[in-house]
């Protein structure tokens, strides 16, 4: 009888360490997406300091350019990125602070703006079939991610 209960309690153990791994996991991400949300916006920031806007008005239109999910425009950054390495995170945050200080809302949830996006950071405004097909993936990635 006792083999019996060491095993079961070794397998009860085992099973509850197992069932709270995935708790943990989505903790870490919940923090590192409050990390990247702020790293994206703290850039951004910086990007119209450097053009001589004032550090607190910069947060202000930063703001109101990612609109009310910042975490939103984020995940936009991070597949837009993912899918153009070429053009980079770096460039594409710069783009987003212009268009802010033009007062234009920073979405790449449509395949216009992505399109738009693509012209003006890419040395060639012509796209070819494959970066068309990369702003579609991205498009449709953006979309995705924006209904769940």
């Amino acid at each position: 009888m006792r083999p019996m209960m060491m095993l079961m309690g070794g397998l009860l153990l085992a099973g509850n360490l197992v069932l709270a791994m995935p708790l943990r996991v989505a903790a870490n991400t919940f923090r590192s997406s409050e990390q990247a949300e702020r790293e994206v916006r703290e850039r951004m920031a910086e990007h119209l300091c450097e053009r001589g806007i004032e550090p607190v008005a910069a947060r202000e239109i930063v703001a109101r350019a990612t609109g009310k999910h910042p975490e939103r425009f984020v995940r936009q950054v991070h597949h837009f990125a993912a899918l153009f390495p070429e053009i980079g995170r770096e460039k594409l945050l710069a783009y987003g602070a212009s268009e802010a200080l033009r007062g234009r809302s920073v979405d790449l949830g449509s395949y216009d703006a992505v399109v738009s996006a693509l012209q003006r950071l890419l040395p060639s405004p012509a796209l070819d079939r494959y970066e068309r097909e990369r702003a579609v993936h991205c498009v449709m990635m953006n979309r995705m991610a924006a209904a769940a």
